[in-house]
């Protein structure tokens, strides 16, 4: 009894479906997405940081700022009363003089952390300036290839849907005994069925002995002796 040559249709079907999923999942596209995914996450990681150090800085400015306006009021008063002659004794003035000195140093430190808080600012502005044009040229290589990582697996994916397609209307005319018994050799060698032309296994090139090519052709699923697969006589 010679097997459905339908099979081989199946099979067909078959060969090019997971030739369809490699290509899905060794696509060049995707590589090129993942490279693009992270270099514009890397980018606007880069770019937040920088945002997050400026906003520190910005902090600390506003209180050396609020620290140099607190000490400009404290020796403005201590000024006026070492110069308005509201104080005469010799201890109390030398007292504002220390404080005025004290106060003096303290704002010249002050106004040192002021001058580097002011040149880092400068210095991160121009980093942040830099990372958003990093950042804008980071996305738009991410644009660039997910629009083209789209194009290919919509095409990819439309190819395949066809092929099953195909495939489920060529395998609904074949014997279910069949079929199952094809799907098991196909997941156990990844070849389920192949022709055999004259003598020649079509799967694995070996050629069956006239003894064993007569014994696929009495079969009713006839196996290849080396690799396993139904074997289908093709006239």
């Amino acid at each position: 009894m010679s097997i459905d040559p339908r099979l081989l249709d199946v099979a067909a079907c078959d060969a090019a479906i997971d030739a369809f999923e490699r290509r899905l999942a060794e696509l060049p596209e995707a590589r090129a997405l993942e490279e693009a995914t992270a270099a514009r996450d890397a980018a606007v990681a880069t770019e937040t940081e920088l945002a997050d150090k400026r906003g520190r800085a910005e902090r600390d400015a506003k209180r050396f700022d609020d620290e140099g306006a607190t000490l400009d009021s404290k020796l403005t008063n201590v000024n006026r009363k070492l110069h308005d002659g509201s104080v005469t004794n010799p201890r109390e003035l030398a007292a504002l003089q220390a404080e005025q000195e004290m106060l003096g140093r303290k704002k010249g430190e002050v106004e040192d952390l002021q001058l580097e808080l002011m040149m880092l600012l400068e210095d991160l502005e121009a980093q942040l300036a830099r990372a958003a044009e990093e950042r804008d040229a980071a996305a738009a290589r991410f644009d660039v290839a997910a629009a083209a990582h789209s194009v290919v697996i919509g095409e990819i994916e439309a190819e395949l849907g066809a092929e099953r397609d195909t495939r489920a209307g060529v395998a609904a005319g074949i014997d279910s005994a069949l079929l199952e018994t094809y799907d098991k050799v196909r997941r156990r060698s990844g070849i389920g069925a192949a022709a055999l032309n004259g003598d020649i296994c079509s799967a694995c090139h070996m050629k069956l002995t006239a003894p064993e090519v007569t014994e696929v052709e009495a079969a009713q699923t006839g196996r290849c002796p080396s690799c396993d697969v139904i074997l289908v006589i093709v006239t």
